[in-house]
């Protein structure tokens, strides 16, 4: 990613609604279909970033993160000196942690990513370092019709289809056992925001236009507090089968079959 998007990062993931949100409803997910005799769990965080969901899992068990970037492995360790990190990539971990060690793997926006040339390849060397029957928690962000400015600050190379991602699952050898959107209620925002990118790039050029900009910004508290439970709210009703029926980004959890 840009530079700025990881200090960026670094700085919004404990406060900022959107990731405040995320991590509840990762941990909702991992209570209700991974944790079952309250065994810590062995976890590897993929892409793990500045630290953020590592954190958020430890409550679960013995977390190892496993990141790429020099820069975001030096504000993870200054913000999270505790946790357990591995210099490396999606591509390298079935030979960094060759065998079937963890209980549950995460990859929480990372195969959206221009470095990552095989999602599908990505997803079978994650499988094969889980356990049997072990679990995969996966978010992106969806649909390429929202790509907008901020994709250009992740260096996103790509956005998903929620299907695509489904039959990527499958294609890897997992059994899907739950789905759903994020942020159904940004939809039209979001979709604003990426038809405005679109118009200015049409009508400026794309080096002309070249405005790196993240969609994390600080938000007054009683804003961001609102957002957050807005959020965790409205998927939150996903479990109880009121899916929304487009949204951001989409977040799933499956099985291994294997």
């Amino acid at each position: 990613m840009h530079p700025d998007a990881y200090t960026s990062l670094a700085a919004m993931e404990q406060v900022g609604w959107y990731y405040q949100a995320r991590a509840r409803c990762l941990q909702r997910l991992v209570e209700r279909f991974v944790v079952t005799d309250g065994k810590p769990l062995e976890i590897l965080d993929v892409g793990c970033g500045t630290g953020g969901t590592s954190a958020a899992l430890t409550r679960f068990g013995h977390v190892v993160g496993l990141e790429p970037s020099e820069l975001a492995l030096r504000l993870l360790q200054e913000r999270h000196p505790e946790l357990d990190v591995v210099p490396g990539a999606v591509a390298d971990v079935d030979v960094l942690f060759p065998g079937e060690h963890f209980d549950l793997a995460t990859i929480m926006g990372v195969l959206y990513h221009r470095d990552v040339a095989d999602p599908a390849e990505s997803l079978r060397k994650v499988r094969s370092v889980l356990r049997p029957g072990g679990w995969l928690i996966w978010n992106e962000g969806v649909y390429p019709i929202l790509a907008r400015t901020h994709d250009e600050f992740v260096e996103a190379g790509r956005r998903f289809r929620p299907s695509e991602m489904r039959a990527l699952l499958v294609g890897a050898g997992f059994r899907v056992r739950f789905a759903s959107h994020l942020l159904g209620w940004a939809f039209p925002i979001a979709l604003a925001l990426a038809l405005s990118h679109r118009a200015r790039r049409t009508l400026f050029g794309p080096q002309r236009y070249a405005n790196h900009v993240s969609d994390d910004r600080p938000l007054p508290r009683v804003v961001n507090a609102a957002l957050r439970e807005l959020t965790y709210l409205e998927w939150a009703c996903s479990l109880r089968h009121l899916k929304a029926p487009v949204g951001v980004a989409y977040l799933t959890i499956a099985q291994s079959t294997k």
